[in-house]
């Protein structure tokens, strides 16, 4: 089963072409708006998970979803899940998806919520496997 080892929210990630490493651009710690609600143009979530078994002969779906939760205790975000797979013989397995049209709702602190799919008895559970807050402070235009 895959672990999230890593999960941050930027406003861009750069992957170069030669050395395939991934440089990761304006780390979003905070979203400085004039209007509450709003909407924020994009953000990036990266997110690397690690093999936690040692069979890694074969290849291991994963799935994933991303939701937010305002400091009133809201939750929204509807994104689809993700759903991919770690290749045969990889031990890690990074994925980078840009997100359009985040809903800012409220002033205060909001967490993005990785949550990972889980099927028992050919039922779906989703566990919170990280968080990632981020504060919305409403700010005067100049």
């Amino acid at each position: 089963m895959a672990k999230l080892i890593l999960a941050t929210i930027s406003e861009n990630v750069i992957v170069d072409s030669q050395s395939n490493m991934i440089s990761i651009i304006n780390v979003v710690e905070r979203i400085n708006t004039s209007n509450v609600p709003s909407l924020y143009p994009w953000i990036f979530l990266t997110s690397v998970w690690q093999r936690e078994e040692e069979n890694i002969d074969k290849p291991e779906p994963i799935s994933f979803r991303i939701r937010i939760k305002y400091k009133s205790g809201k939750i929204a975000g509807k994104a689809p899940a993700f759903n991919g797979e770690m290749p045969a013989k990889i031990k890690k397995f990074r994925t980078m998806i840009k997100i359009q049209g985040i809903p800012i709702e409220e002033e205060g602190f909001m967490e993005f919520l990785i949550e990972k799919e889980t099927k028992k008895k050919n039922k779906s559970l989703w566990k919170t496997v990280s968080t990632i807050p981020i504060e919305v402070r409403k700010v005067k235009n100049s």
